[in-house]
């Protein structure tokens, strides 16, 4: 939009969210250009500097947050650090300060015996409910199904965890899917599945449960093979090697997806070697690598990378 100022026009710019005011008979247009070019870099760092030290600032800010993130440090590493007695410690601490995840973790810790006495397991995940965390109520779900803590009461494990599943908690469709389709006591296919296909496109093992139920119960080899590569992207290792050969076992009778089918058979098998990292090659590996075409490798493998940052 041109506005009148002073005699000359100036031009009304909007660049990364903030108004510029540019004479439009400016007469150093290099000088602009460079500014402006300096603009769409600079403003978009300065925004993520600021959001990184707003990130720092909360979490000593909150109370109990500190210690949560702490405590998570020390449950989920993968080196020598890890520690689940300091992890526990850190999750009562900012239970006690009002998280309430910590709440729900602190439950857990005295569930599996890493804070003492183990009936408090129940005490906190009614906290944790009261805080709104809806899959709280399946972890007493699950100690009334497993006999623990409680004096076991199947029917109401499962009726405390459908109705955490119903307002949305994926760990109670997970419970219910895995109790449905494996305790012989109440094995009911049609509910296992039900469930299974709620929580599996956030959960891996779910994801390849629900493949290997459709694969045998049903002639849908295609939807079984979807699922096993939805739980192979989450990060389910078993799931890697199956989805690569199943790939390369279907070029035969899918000649017009054959290359496709081929790449895909590339990028699991080397996303298994990359995150098994076995002494030696194996044989279905090399098979694969050897059928791909040495041209795609480059691309294929950077498909492979970004699948690998997420773990």
């Amino acid at each position: 939009m041109l506005l009148p100022c002073r005699g000359f026009f100036l031009r009304e710019v909007k660049l990364q969210g903030h108004y510029l005011m540019i004479d439009k008979f400016i007469q150093a247009p290099r000088l602009l250009a460079l500014f402006l070019f300096i603009s769409l870099f600079t403003l978009p760092i300065m925004a993520q500097q600021h959001s990184d030290k707003n990130t720092l600032d909360n979490a000593q800010q909150v109370p109990g947050l500190q210690e949560f993130i702490q405590a998570r440090n020390y449950l989920y590493t993968d080196s020598a650090e890890q520690d689940n007695a300091k992890a526990c410690e850190l999750f009562l601490q900012a239970a006690k300060l009002g998280i309430p995840a910590a709440m729900q973790q602190t439950g857990h810790c005295y569930r599996d015996g890493h804070l003492q006495p183990i009936d408090n397991a129940i005490d906190w995940y009614q906290r944790a409910m009261a805080a709104g965390l809806a899959g709280a109520q399946c972890d007493i779900g699950a100690l009334f199904f497993m006999g623990k803590v409680v004096e076991q009461d199947k029917a109401k494990g499962i009726r405390l965890c459908t109705l955490a599943a119903e307002v949305g908690a994926v760990y109670a469709k997970v419970a219910l899917g895995k109790w449905y389709n494996q305790d012989e006591e109440i094995k009911d296919i049609q509910q296992a599945q039900h469930w299974l296909e709620q929580a599996a496109p956030y959960h891996a093992e779910s994801a390849y449960l629900l493949a290997q139920l459709i694969e045998n119960y049903s002639s849908q080899h295609e939807v079984a093979l979807y699922w096993y590569e939805t739980s192979a992207s989450l990060g389910h290792l078993p799931a890697y090697q199956l989805v690569a050969e199943a790939y390369l076992l279907s070029m035969d009778k899918n000649q017009d997806k054959a290359e496709a089918f081929l790449a895909k058979a590339y990028i699991w098998s080397q996303a298994w070697q990359a995150r098994v990292a076995p002494q030696s090659i194996p044989l279905w590996v090399d098979n694969i690598a050897q059928q791909t075409p040495s041209l795609w490798h480059q691309k294929l493998k950077m498909k492979v990378a970004e699948h690998l940052k997420k773990f």
